[in-house]
């Protein structure tokens, strides 16, 4: 047994047992094992030239100790000696007689690695009565654990080895696991998820380096362990300064999970530091969850985010999203900071929170203001070390035990864990560990912030580095993520990336905090903590910036690219090369490659809103002013604000389409392109027609159907009359519509433009609906999702469902009502096109009203009311008030009735809808309270 108590230091502790692994590694494998046993720890052995078989081993020791792979590294020896490796801890993992392989096993682990797997015969008998304590001062369990590091081929081999996909195969001689009732008491709540799902090893994404000196936070691994066990909350915030330490509690928290008999059927860690990448995240969620994913079939977010809930909801798993404030506002001038930039991304979250089974980890510098009043979120506010904490670590960094030294290092810099870092690592260097070296580095105020001490630390540490690691970590901090090996060339100056000083320098650097290592599916990358990036990005000067970016940007654009791009990541070096001409004021380059390679469409289609307005609001922005930045040509401007605007309609922000598609066609006409107004005028009549404005499309269509004349052209005439048709169909006006309509249909017949077909079909079929002619809107609706499945239109394939199940509430058929309309809203969350779904879930809330569900009436409304007022629906927030109307008097409240009426008569006084006219009416026939608030005459239209 290795002595670990005592007044030993910990770094003293960690070498002895080193010093024991390497004897016992020397004496119990031949030099032809090695290489297997290196690849048990996610490393590969490497053949220094000149290097004894022992110090290579040593070299393996210590890249596991600082890359986690402890646990993993003694399981192997445990699995190829049993009961010969000695007990001892080592860099957070027990090993030994004391901590018997089995133990791993039990925890879903081990079985995805060892080359014997175990039955339930050869399980060990039931612990509960040995598991550790759960509260905050209970000692961890000495259990060793498994993780993997990538996991890639052990996790492909995990999913075939599963027979059925999805199912764990848990057998006996006494009957199977599966079945709860031939469970041991161990393994009830295991048994219980087998017929759901396969246990998966830990999955790490971006391979998050542990330090090799852990800052112990025992109090808040506790918190997070016994949130994770009681399992109680969808969604578990982190939330901290940067610098404080989160991406390592998070990591840590993983390698804890098993030691404390958690049991997860899979975990999953993501640093959006690594790769500021929502649909990134989903991929690999999706390829980890979902055997035989192809996110080539699914490009859209939406989908894929749709995907990775469902099967979330199989087993119980972990996904921890780390540093996720970079996809979030930051300006705290705005009046949305901290709100999610992506709004599939808070869909995500939001319904992730709608789950009973798994949870999400997310560490993050601000509040999730998107969540802060969801029951399901538990936050967790991380402060700066304990002066306890924060002095161990500076003795594990060797930083000399001099007590007044030390105290005075805690008065300049606080506690905060990075800063910490970083002043060990200057000290170490340059000045032997001795802590009276702080006086180099620069004063600042007693009560300035935690950044500016950082900075001063920083900056200390930018005095002593030479010219070469000043290029390196500028150069690195331009870039949007991670470096991998290829682009080294572009850190040196000299342009040579296998120059031994040129790799002595690296290697120095990422043996401090200024630089680490990540993984991303087993290549290393190299990156900085986003305080550090930004504090070298901020040392280069403007010309130095400006070579930079255009370096990288040739750079990007040299990487290959798919002859057909297919997902978001095919598109990645084009993207990157955007960024940079962005950073340096090339934006008619940026246009050119975002247009000429069709990523315009692309993003647009596959639903990346969030990434298409990161490129384009900067071209926007540049046009605008007296003297704009960008001399772009007036189309040039002109097709950006209408493109802003169409992804604002698709991300259900209306109210800045409409002024967008205005402004457009303010801009054709000063600029005479007839062609281009009509169009916005289209565009923007189409806008209106969503917020209920159906005046004011109307007027938008005269003005187009005006200059469509002037240009003696008649290509739009279908769309012209058939945009009319559904103004008048709301407006009340059947007969009308219904000619405009059909006249609209034959026209885009005789041009084959079948979506334009499909999307009038499905519009006529609304329209009997509304005349109560069930059968015939039925017809219609067949039709249009017949044609809509067929060309693969599957917005519209949504609202034919949606029809479809309207016609079957009619119909009193509930259920084919309620199985349409899932489908309909299935489509609608997949594709992330806001008016959709909320047109499914008030077509819902009238399923469940008609078929007296209280509950779920309210429910639904209240969903589509908060998202009508949130992207200025006017016809849906009318309607689903009018549905919780209804409910408030089935309920006798009184209070709510009035208020609900009142809100829909002044809304009528804008849209002049007719069918909430209607139903607003037979409610005042019905209830003779209200008959005071009978509505005011609406204006004629003219």
């Amino acid at each position: 047994m290795v002595e670990i108590a005592g007044k030993k230091g910990r770094c003293d502790l960690i070498m002895e047992v080193r010093e024991t692994l390497l004897n016992f590694i020397e004496t119990h494998y031949d030099p032809a094992r090695l290489p297997q046993l290196a690849l048990a720890a996610g490393m590969t052995w490497q053949a220094q030239t000149g290097a004894s078989q022992r110090e290579r081993l040593a070299a393996l020791l210590l890249r596991v100790e600082r890359e986690g792979m402890a646990p993993a590294l003694l399981t192997r020896l445990e699995t190829d000696f049993p009961n010969a490796l000695p007990a001892l801890q080592w860099a957070g993992a027990s090993a030994g007689h004391a901590s018997p392989t089995a133990t791993a096993d039990r925890n879903g682990l081990a079985s995805s690695i060892s080359p014997t797997p175990w039955t339930a015969a050869e399980a060990p008998a039931p612990a509960d009565e040995a598991a550790p304590d759960p509260s905050p001062s209970g000692a961890f369990a000495s259990a060793p654990l498994l993780t993997l590091r990538d996991g890639v081929e052990a996790l492909e081999t995990a999913r075939q080895a599963a027979a059925p996909p999805l199912r764990l195969r848990l057998q006996s001689d006494t009957g199977d696991l599966r079945d709860p009732a031939n469970a041991p008491e161990d393994w009830e709540g295991r048994a219980a998820n087998a017929s759901r799902a396969a246990i998966l090893p830990y999955r790490f994404v971006h391979g998050y380096t542990l330090p090799t000196h852990w800052a112990r936070r025992d109090r808040e691994m506790a918190e997070l362990i016994t949130q994770v066990r009681e399992n109680r909350h969808r969604l578990l915030s982190l939330i901290a300064i940067g610098g404080t330490g989160k991406s390592a509690l998070t990591r840590k928290l993983l390698d804890e999970l098993p030691k404390h008999h958690i049991h997860l059927d899979g975990a999953l860690w993501f640093s959006f530091y690594i790769e500021p990448d929502f649909d990134r995240f989903l991929t690999e969620a999706c390829r980890y969850l979902i055997p035989g994913f192809e996110p080539r079939a699914h490009p859209s977010p939406y989908e894929k985010a749709l995907l990775l809930r469902e099967a979330m909801e199989t087993g119980r798993y972990l996904f921890v999203l780390d540093g996720i404030e970079v996809l979030m506002v930051a300006d705290r001038s705005r009046k949305d900071f901290g709100s999610f930039q992506d709004r599939a991304l808070r869909d995500f979250l939001q319904g992730v929170c709608e789950g009973k089974h798994s949870q999400l980890l997310i560490s993050s510098r601000f509040p999730l203001v998107d969540l802060e009043d969801n029951d399901e979120q538990y936050v967790l506010q991380l402060a700066d070390l304990s002066l306890e904490s924060a002095d161990e670590l500076l003795t594990l960094h060797g930083v000399a035990d001099d007590t007044t030294g030390r105290e005075a290092i805690y008065r300049r810099f606080g506690s905060h864990a990075l800063t910490l870092q970083v002043i060990s690592d200057f000290l170490m260097r340059f000045h032997e560990g001795e802590p009276q070296g702080v006086a180099d580095i620069q004063e600042v105020e007693p009560d300035a912030p935690q950044g500016i001490r950082l900075q001063a630390a920083l900056d200390g540490y930018w005095q002593r580095l030479h010219a070469d690691e000043r290029f390196f970590m500028t150069r690195m901090s331009a870039f949007r993520g991670g470096v991998d090996e290829r682009s080294l060339i572009v850190l040196n100056r000299s342009g040579d990336a296998f120059s031994p000083d040129y790799r002595g320098m690296v290697q120095r650097l990422v043996q401090s905090p200024l630089v680490s290592i990540e993984r991303r599916e087993g290549h290393a990358r190299l990156t900085s903590h986003p305080l550090i990036k930004t504090f070298f990005y901020e040392r280069m000067g403007e010309n130095e910036r400006d070579q930079t970016h255009r370096a990288l940007k040739d750079y990007a654009q040299g990487l290959p690219l798919p002859d057909r791009p297919h997902t978001l990541e095919d598109y990645e070096p084009l993207l990157a090369a955007c960024h940079h001409c962005l950073q340096v004021g090339l934006y008619t380059e940026a246009y050119q490659i975002y247009r000429r390679n069709n990523m315009d469409n692309a993003l647009r289609w596959w639903g990346h809103y969030a990434v298409a307005l990161e490129l384009l609001e900067p071209l926007r922005e540049a046009s605008q002013g007296a003297l704009p930045t960008w001399q772009s040509e007036r189309w040039q401007r002109s097709w950006v604000e209408n493109e802003t605007a169409l992804l604002a309609t698709l991300r259900g922000d209306t109210r800045m389409a409409m002024e967008r598609f205005q402004h457009s066609a303010e801009m054709d006409a000063e600029a005479g392109d007839g062609q281009g107004e009509s169009a916005s005028w289209q565009n923007l009549a189409s806008i209106l027609t969503q917020r209920g404005d159906f005046a004011g499309a109307l007027k938008a269509l005269d003005r187009s159907r005006l200059l469509e004349t002037v240009l003696g052209r008649y290509e739009k005439e279908d769309m012209i009359a058939g945009l009319e048709g559904v103004c008048r169909m709301e407006l009340g006006e059947a007969q009308t519509a219904f000619d405009l309509l059909t006249h609209a249909m034959t026209l885009s017949q005789q041009r084959s433009n079948l979506r334009a077909v499909c999307y009038w079909t499905w519009r006529i079929g609304d329209l009997f609906l509304r005349a109560n002619r069930g059968e015939r809107g039925q017809k219609y609706f067949s039709q249009a999702l017949d044609l809509a499945r067929a060309e693969q239109f599957r917005d519209f394939e949504g609202h034919a469902l949606r029809g479809l199940a309207d016609a079957a509430r009619l119909q009193n058929q509930f259920d084919t009502a309620r199985t349409r309309n899932m489908e309909a809203l299935r489509i609608a969350r997949a594709l992330g096109n806001p008016f959709l779904e909320n047109e499914t879930q008030l077509s819902a809330a009238q399923i469940a009203e008609a078929d007296a569900n209280a509950s779920e009436t309210i429910g639904q409304a209240q969903q589509v009311l908060d998202r009508a007022d949130e992207s200025g629906y006017a016809t849906h927030g009318g309607l689903a008030r009018l549905v919780l109307a209804r409910a408030a008097l089935a309920a006798h409240d009184y209070t709510a009735l009035n208020l609900h009426v009142s809100s829909v008569l002044a809304l009528l006084q804008t849209t002049r809808h007719a069918q909430t006219q209607q139903e607003l009416n037979r409610l005042l026939e019905a209830e003779p309270s209200l008959r005071a608030l009978q509505p005011a005459p609406l204006e004629k239209l003219s």
